[in-house]
């Protein structure tokens, strides 16, 4: 088994600078064990990245629960809509979880379609608030927290990679274009598999 790299390591910084900064020293060829809860976005440090966050998941199930409101019966329209919202694939380079490796679990067909289900049980029971509407739809579909917090990776990915670019920049790391979503992400200072961590290592709730 290989030694593992942290993001200090291979930012060439110290690991004291990242904790003032607010950032968690995660490792970077392995699965750092944290997972991201939706639930505490509107708790995050950072303002920028805790209006960007809060904002797109609400934005985000906000339309789920309106689709399928809208649906009459599954395979509709509506429906169909609603599913492609509930699809999440693995995003890696997060550094978060608890698998062995560093990419993400991913919502397969079975179990997006099964989540749509119970999804549409909550909304027929009149709920309507967001977190409540995916706290029942989650712990009903039998979602673990890897999976919630991949779920919310991919929502949030876009406001990860801004807070990314903001910490680098703030601690004078260079930035080069990422393959994600075409982000510019930090430059490793060593030679690494992955040449930026989406992260940033992650925020500490404070």
């Amino acid at each position: 088994m290989s030694e593992p790299v942290t993001l200090s390591m291979a930012w060439g910084i110290d690991a004291e600078t990242l904790d003032k900064a607010g950032v968690i020293d995660v490792t970077l060829n392995c699965d750092t064990n944290l997972f991201i809860d939706p639930l505490l976005l509107d708790e995050a440090s950072d303002p920028d990245f805790r209006d960007c966050a809060t904002k797109a998941y609400e934005q985000r199930f906000n339309q789920l629960i309106d689709l399928l409101v809208a649906s009459k019966k599954e395979g509709d329209v509506a429906w169909r809509a609603a599913e492609r919202h509930l699809s999440f694939h693995e995003v890696p380079f997060t550094h978060l979880g608890y698998s062995s490796g560093t990419g993400g679990s991913g919502f397969g067909s079975k179990l997006s379609g099964h989540l749509l289900v119970v999804a549409k049980e909550v909304v027929d029971l009149g709920v309507v608030n967001p977190d409540l509407f995916m706290a029942l739809a989650l712990f009903e579909g039998g979602i673990g927290a890897d999976r919630i917090s991949d779920m919310t990776t991919n929502i949030v990915v876009d406001c990860l990679a801004r807070y990314t670019h903001a910490v680098a920049t703030n601690l004078g790391r260079a930035v080069a274009p990422f393959h994600a979503r075409r982000h510019h992400l930090p430059i490793a200072a060593q030679s690494l598999e992955h040449k930026g961590a989406v992260t940033a290592g992650a925020q500490r709730h404070r």
